[in-house]
């Protein structure tokens, strides 16, 4: 029982994923379309790191944050 859904399970993931669609054809038109509406956006990424160390000996937390 459990083989057949894992089995249904692959296959909903491979119809999901368009596996098995034919392949569209690459146009010269779709191409220039497609850039012609293509928006640029700009991303901006905070990283911040957080580390705790516990030392249980000393009953000490440690914590560094960047």
């Amino acid at each position: 029982m459990k083989r057949v859904l894992v089995a249904v399970l692959i296959l909903s993931i491979i119809l999901a994923s368009g596996c098995l669609n034919a392949p569209a054809e690459l146009k010269k038109e779709r191409i220039i379309n497609a850039i012609e509406n293509t928006e640029s956006a700009t991303l901006h990424l905070d990283e911040n790191l957080t580390i705790n160390a516990i030392v249980p000996e000393k009953n000490l937390t440690v914590t560094y944050n960047t």
